[in-house]
């Protein structure tokens, strides 16, 4: 088994999971960039993103936690639980769309 494997062992899902966690991990660099920038001053000078961190630090959880799960696979080298790599998808899908509607305000 490699990292990072999936049951059942098919090439498509395995993309499939393996984009949803890059997907899931690129919205939460996302978030985490844009307090660190509003912290050191070059982000929203108002304070507006430490607000928004915070405000969306409870709906980006599930993929944070879906990540942790994925790592702590990866490094057992078990394959993923055909249900986490329905969470996984689901889960890159929502943190798309909440960072979408964050971004477009």
């Amino acid at each position: 088994m490699t990292a990072f494997d999936v049951t059942p062992p098919r090439p498509l899902f395995r993309l499939a999971y393996r984009v949803a966690l890059a997907v899931s991990a690129a919205c939460v660099i996302w978030l985490v960039w844009t307090f660190a920038a509003a912290q050191s001053g070059e982000g929203d000078p108002s304070g507006g993103a430490q607000s928004l961190f915070m405000l969306l630090a409870v709906p980006y959880a599930p993929a944070l936690c879906l990540l942790i799960a994925a790592a702590w696979l990866a490094v057992r080298r078990q394959p993923a639980p055909a249900m986490l790599q329905v969470l996984a998808i689901a889960n890159a899908g929502w943190c798309v769309l909440l960072t979408f509607a964050v971004v477009s305000q």
